[in-house]
């Protein structure tokens, strides 16, 4: 679908749900910057423009700033289960971007002013740091599986999980991002971007996307929806034309058998991300030509290879192809941005 016919199912603005005043407060600037980054996008694709570069490097040089706060921010709203999830929601969308942020290029800049080399080696910082997000993420899980147990956290619904359900879902995230981007490298046309809060929690709740696709050569765009499990609510409110989903478990393959119940052997297949992420750590090179700048650098060395060590156990024998799944998510995406097309 085309930018500008994309872009009309959303407003500019919008204004934020908030579970309470402290909430509002803890969040306003996270909050606030996202708004701006979807307010400059929705701007450039109704008007058919490049986003305004001045706000992109004004919020990047926020985000870099703001990341030793985010641990304040949680601080804030712990004890209330529902704002603790939703305030790891609303900070993740930084954490993405922070990795993600030179895939915004090539819509402020002219995308035939960013050449294949510069382009690669965006993509594999990229996917370098979603990787050490994600090992960090999984390590974190194993610490309150073994404190709580399989049964606890799976066997049942209640709101004192809220904040593990939002664990897994950004981990899924994480995930979903190192294959887009992975899309994204094998076709030079395409960039991807985190959803900004008007497109990720709009009023619509079938017009929200994690994630946008952009073919930067034909002008078209789809959102992309991430679920660790896709129910069938989640398709029969979806607007099609504009959202497709990527489930954990089918297209990824982040599943797990767990016990559910105690005293029983009963096993139950879980959403189980963290598999993505733990393989592309495992990849990035530490020296060389191909090193990842940001996450294999002099001043992290030391650190990034206890992460390569984390993933290798993470990983176990599971076996992951970047391979196969590009190819599959790539497929359905290019049939979602060009769908009279029969490439």
């Amino acid at each position: 679908m085309q930018y500008k016919e994309f872009v009309t199912a959303y407003q500019p603005t919008i204004t934020p749900y908030h579970i309470s005043d402290r909430y509002a407060q803890a969040v306003h600037e996270h909050q606030g910057w996202s708004l701006q980054l979807g307010e400059a996008l929705h701007t450039a694709l109704t008007q058919g423009e490049l986003v305004n570069q001045e706000v992109i490097e004004r919020y990047d040089a926020w985000n870099i700033r703001s990341y030793a706060k985010s641990g304040a921010v949680i601080k804030s709203v712990a004890g209330n289960f529902e704002e603790e999830s939703s305030a790891y929601t609303d900070l993740h969308f930084h954490e993405l971007n922070a990795a993600m942020i030179d895939m915004w290029r090539p819509l402020f800049n002219p995308p035939t002013e960013w050449n294949a080399a510069e382009r690669r080696d965006a993509i594999n910082n990229a996917q370098g740091l979603l990787a050490v997000s994600g090992v960090k993420h999984s390590m974190l899980r194993h610490k309150i599986v073994k404190e709580f147990g399989t049964e606890d956290l799976f066997g049942q619904n209640t709101p004192a999980h809220a904040p593990f359900r939002a664990l897994t879902g950004r981990m899924q995230e994480l995930d979903a991002a190192i294959v887009l981007l992975e899309v994204a490298r094998r076709r030079q046309e395409l960039t991807v971007i985190p959803a900004p809060l008007q497109f990720r929690a709009g009023p619509e709740r079938g017009l929200n996307a994690n994630f946008l696709v952009l073919d930067t050569a034909t002008n078209d765009i789809a959102g992309v929806r991430i679920r660790p499990r896709v129910m069938p609510k989640d398709l029969e409110t979806a607007d099609h034309s504009r959202i497709m989903f990527i489930d954990g478990i089918t297209d990824l393959g982040n599943v797990k058998s767990v016990r559910i119940r105690k005293g029983s052997s009963q096993e139950k297949a879980i959403p189980w991300p963290g598999l993505i992420a733990a393989k592309q750590m495992q990849r990035i090179k530490m020296h060389g030509a191909g090193k990842v700048a940001g996450a294999a650098s002099e001043h992290t060395s030391q650190m990034t290879l206890q992460y390569k060590m984390e993933a290798r156990a993470l990983l176990g024998k599971t076996r992951v192809d970047f391979a196969d799944l590009s190819t599959k998510v790539g497929e359905r995406i290019l049939a979602k941005l060009h769908p009279d097309s029969s490439s």
